[in-house]
């Protein structure tokens, strides 16, 4: 049960620590935004012809065009992600209308290059 009081305040009750851990995740994820620049692990919950649909925050996805999904030609998105895959996306964009582009290639690149100036 989640009560939201007149000055803000959230109060969640729960019988199980799972479903509280799951409601103030939510919660969290209702409050915070994507940001441009930033990279993010999320899950991948629909794929079309043009690209996968990832969710950042539980109710708060963008989409990655298949033309980012990897650094070489895919033909299929299938072929690189399927639905329920936890993948590492960048988000490169936020149009006029809210929508979220995000790069799992960008992502995937910054990650490499992490690594590999740690092992130096």
């Amino acid at each position: 049960v989640i009560n939201i009081e007149d000055d803000g305040s959230v109060h969640i009750y729960a019988t199980t620590g799972e479903s509280m851990a799951r409601a103030k995740e939510i919660i969290g994820g209702m409050t915070r935004e994507i940001e441009i620049g930033q990279t993010y692990q999320g899950r991948v919950v629909t794929t079309k012809e043009f690209g996968a649909f990832v969710e950042v925050f539980p109710g708060k996805d963008g989409l990655v065009h298949i033309s980012e999904l990897a650094d070489f030609r895919v033909k299929r998105t299938e072929d690189v992600v399927k639905v329920g895959d936890m993948i590492w996306v960048k988000c490169i964009g936020i149009d006029d209308k809210g929508r979220v582009k995000l790069s799992r290639k960008a992502a995937l690149k910054e990650r490499a290059e992490m690594e590999t100036g740690q092992a130096l």
